[in-house]
Formats: C-alpha cells, structure tokens, sequence
C-alpha cells in the first residue's frame, strides 16, 4: 500500500487506500503511522484525527479486515472521546456535526463483538450513545427549520442506520417521522425545482426511509426523483445504491466508486457510516 504525507491525513484517502488495495489486506503499519500523526497534532476530528480513525479501525475489524486486538488499541481512544462526548453533550453551542461524528464513532464500538462479552467496555459505551442522542433529538427538533436540508437528510439517514428507536431514545421515532414528513412535503410541491443539492438530499432520504421499511415513503420519494434530472457522479452513485434490495443484497464501493469522480471528502464515510448494505 503507498505511504501518505501528513498534509494528506484525510479518512477518505485511508479509505480510498484500502478500497484500492486488491489483495485485501490491510497496512496496520499505516494505521499506526495516522494514529501518531493525529497524537502528535493532537487532532480529535473525523475527517483527519483519532474519531474518524478510530471509527474505521472499529469499522474494519467489525468487517474482519484486520488481525489485531481492537480493544487494546482503541482502549485510550474509548476513554479520551467519552471525555469529549460529555463536553458536547452539555455544550449548549455544540454543533450537529459534533454530536453525529461521535455518535459515529461509538456506534460502531458498540457493535464490536469483542464488546459481547466485555461488561465494562460495553456499558459506557452504551450510556455515552444514550446521551448523545438525546442530545442529537434536541437538536433536530429545535433546530429543522435553521439547517440545510442535505444536512437534515444525512442526519436522518444516520437515524436510519443507528436505530431511532435504539438506546432508550422515546422521541426519536416521532421527531424522524416529522422531519421526513415536512421534506416530503417541501420536494413534492409541483412547482419546486429540484438543484443537484436537492436531488442528492432526496437520494439521502430514500436510502432512510428503505432502511427504515417504508414502501410508502419510498414511493412518495420516488415519484419526486422521476420529474429530476442531472448530471451528477455522486448523485449517480446514490441512484445505484438506493436499487439495492437491503434485505438481502450489498453493495461494495470497489464496484461502485472511483476517487477522481467525485470530489467530497466526507462521501465514502457517509456511505459506510450511514448504510446497512454498503460495505468497503
């Protein structure tokens, strides 16, 4: 596998690297090389730092990818990010972004098998998504009408994925059928004209309401793509992942994506992240 710069220390270049790497097997030395980086940078961001490289080290040993002892390595990961989960949880100015990117992070721990039968690992890590969607509901709920709507719809593809229903959260259903609801009616209207932001938010919210199981809402969401035109790679890519039966089919981005056609770093993760049956 090629070596990267710090300058490039971007999850998506690491995902792009083991996409590309036809024997399957993963660099560990490569990983180590972007956990001292961002150590040494002191960087707990997604999209260059230890939460986002947390989340795929989590995320390839779910898909045994790697051989390694995934608790050892993430057991101070774990611990500094439930630290700064709390500062966010009780951050009246926290962003979306913030909360999502660490409901990312340890969704994916909790879904580790070594956590199975690891008591003390698992129930933090569990209490920790219980607050963090609570605060993730409260934003959503308060905050609909102010955010933009490509981001209301990754944030309810993320729901789709993680579970409204999960981790004791009560209003997460509701406030998941109303916003999709109020999208639903915005984009049917017969005289909006759809831009390419809009087509791809709509892309975002059938991928949701599939995951979700509810024919009605594809429907409804289908029948709006079909007044739509572009010209678009990434929104061809969502087109093609949406047709996946997600009961019993997957997708594998190696078929699908190539990194010099779509030019947005945050993709490849959103996908991973955010779809049951899309897989590296």
């Amino acid at each position: 596998m090629n070596t990267i710069t710090t300058n490039d220390r971007q999850i998506s270049t690491l995902i792009n690297l083991v996409i590309n790497q036809q024997s399957g097997l993963i660099d560990e030395s490569l990983l180590e090389t972007y956990i001292v980086e961002a150590l040494e940078d002191d960087d707990y961001t997604f999209s260059s730092g230890l939460l986002g490289i947390g989340w795929f080290i989590a995320l390839l040993d779910y898909e045994k990818m790697i051989q390694i002892d995934i608790d050892e390595i993430l057991y101070d990961f774990d611990d500094n990010l439930y630290k700064i989960a709390l500062k966010v949880i009780v951050d009246k100015n926290a962003t979306i972004e913030e909360v999502t990117n660490l409901i990312t992070y340890f969704h994916q721990r909790f879904l580790s098998k070594s956590n199975l039968k690891n008591n003390y690992r698992r129930f933090p890590i569990y209490e920790c998504l219980k607050m963090l969607m609570e605060k993730w509901i409260t934003l959503i709920s308060t905050y609909y009408k102010i955010y933009c709507r490509i981001t209301l719809a990754k944030n309810l593809l993320k729901m789709s994925f993680v579970g409204v229903k999960a981790y004791e959260n009560k209003e997460g259903e509701q406030v998941f059928f109303n916003v999709i609801e109020i999208l639903l009616i915005e984009y049917s209207a017969s005289d909006k004209i759809l831009s390419e932001k809009d087509i791809e938010a709509i892309f975002y919210l059938l991928i949701a309401v599939k995951q979700f199981h509810n024919p009605h809402w594809e429907n409804l969401i289908r029948d709006v793509l079909s007044r739509s035109k572009h010209n678009n790679r990434k929104i061809m890519i969502l087109e093609q992942v949406s047709q996946i039966d997600s009961i019993t089919k997957e997708i594998r981005l190696l078929n699908i994506h190539d990194e010099t056609e779509v030019n947005d770093k945050e993709f490849l993760s959103t996908l991973l992240s955010s779809i049951k049956f899309v897989k590296i």
